[in-house]
């Protein structure tokens, strides 16, 4: 899948440098320069599976022959096969039975994200790396000029600031205009002298990445046979693209396993 994607340009290798990076040396880093969700775009659009998107699920119920998904929006549809790819504490909130399956097992590390862009401003070459892991801050963990990261430069540019896990959880009660507010501070002392941003966004990422993963090898769980509900994703491998490929290859299988034996087609 990793030469599918570079041939078709939809991420790359990264061969600028990051600051205080501690992959292992024989490891490569890639870059979605249209950010992660292009690649979700490119493999729906190679299935040529019909997706409907912007649903915003709030119950999933079982019924005699399938599975109910009732959305926000009002809609209710009935599925055979549910898959679960958000973290599990997501899923709990609109599936019951997966907490009592799952016994709450999963845990995840919360970090608040900040974006900040500089319209018609080219930041980029003033500095020698295009990311930087920071220690010993009380606040800030990692920084991204997302611009130079993406070889996007030209149009502005977009710097990315994710905080330490400490910090998120110590301020998760705090409004989010004192928390930016202490962001911005803390990247004044590391780089000084940035102009304003033109727009910002914040966000909370309550389920980060995950640090305790679903105990035993399986990369996916079954929840429920028949109608099929697998949970997967990275609360059962990594939060890695590599554990997500890992944990799809085995929601795969597991889709298969289930339809052969009835003769079943996809």
């Amino acid at each position: 899948i990793y030469s599918e994607l570079i041939d078709s340009q939809i991420m790359f290798p990264l061969t600028k440098f990051v600051d205080g990076d501690r992959k292992q040396s024989n490891a490569i880093n890639y870059v979605a320069a249209n950010g992660m969700s292009s690649i979700v775009r490119h493999l729906f659009s190679a299935s040529g599976t019909n997706i409907f998107c912007n649903r915003h699920v709030k119950r999933v119920l079982e019924t005699s022959h399938s599975m109910a998904v009732s959305c926000h929006q009002d809609i209710t549809d009935n599925f055979e096969i549910v898959i679960f790819t958000m973290p599990t504490p997501e899923v709990y909130q609109i599936y019951e039975k997966a907490a009592i399956l799952l016994h709450n097992e999963v845990k995840f590390s919360s970090r608040y994200a900040l974006a900040l862009f500089y319209a018609n401003q080219d930041l980029n070459k003033q500095f020698n790396w295009c990311a930087k892991y920071i220690n010993g801050n009380p606040c800030l963990r990692f920084i991204s000029i997302d611009t130079k990261k993406r070889d996007t430069e030209g149009s502005g540019t977009s710097i990315v600031l994710h905080s330490s896990v400490s910090f998120a959880t110590a301020n998760q009660d705090v409004d989010l205009v004192n928390v930016k507010q202490e962001m911005l501070a803390h990247l004044e002392d590391i780089i000084p002298g940035l102009p304003p941003e033109n727009e910002s966004t914040l966000v909370n990422w309550e389920y980060s990445q995950v640090m305790k993963p679903y105990g035993g090898n399986a990369a996916a769980f079954i929840l429920n046979k028949f109608p099929l509900v697998i949970a997967g994703g990275d609360s059962f491998t990594t939060s890695k693209f590599d554990g997500c490929l890992m944990s799809a290859s085995a929601i795969s299988k597991t889709i298969m396993d289930t339809i052969k034996p009835s003769g079943g087609n996809l």
